[in-house]
């Protein structure tokens, strides 16, 4: 600030020093800053319109347009078994470790809950993954083989649990 802004910024203080005390007191309320609200500090009232927006309402903004989920790490394998997540691959480790069990024999084997596995089973059935024998039990599919290969082919094999 320059000299002569300061004597004016000086001079103005002492006019409103001047003035009765009520009128005082008031002006210094319209310049405090606003107290905190009681309660738990949110403030649901709308904020007040700028002089940019009309005084009858203030246009409404338009949602951001959805882009989807975010998906993040390594891309995508491919195969029936490939998007097995963490659950349906300890699934089909226990199916591995314990052919024929039961749906609850599978939920303790890969200590998970009953539920849980139902939902896998459905998952991993839907995809392929996973057949039912003949007694209604869940099973990996049997490869097809053909006579010249005989016994040598195997079930396919769940990917390795990755942490």
């Amino acid at each position: 600030m320059t000299r002569d802004e300061l004597v004016q910024l000086r001079d103005a203080l002492t006019a409103v020093l001047a003035w009765p005390q009520p009128v005082v007191d008031q002006v210094a309320r319209w310049l405090a800053p606003e107290p905190a609200k009681p309660g738990n500090g949110l403030d649901h009232s709308p904020p007040p319109p700028t002089s940019s927006e009309s005084k009858e309402g203030s246009p409404r903004r338009q949602p951001a347009p959805y882009a989807g989920k975010v998906h993040r790490g390594r891309p995508p394998a491919s195969g029936k078994l490939a998007k097995a997540n963490a659950g349906e691959r300890k699934l089909l480790a226990a199916m591995q470790a314990n052919p024929g069990a039961s749906a609850n024999a599978l939920a303790k084997a890969a200590a998970m809950s009953r539920s849980t596995v139902a939902d896998g089973l459905r998952r991993l059935a839907k995809r392929g993954a996973i057949e039912r024998d003949g007694d209604g039990r869940w099973q990996l599919p049997v490869a097809k083989v053909s006579p010249a290969e005989g016994a040598s082919a195997r079930p396919p094999q769940p990917p390795p649990a990755t942490s």
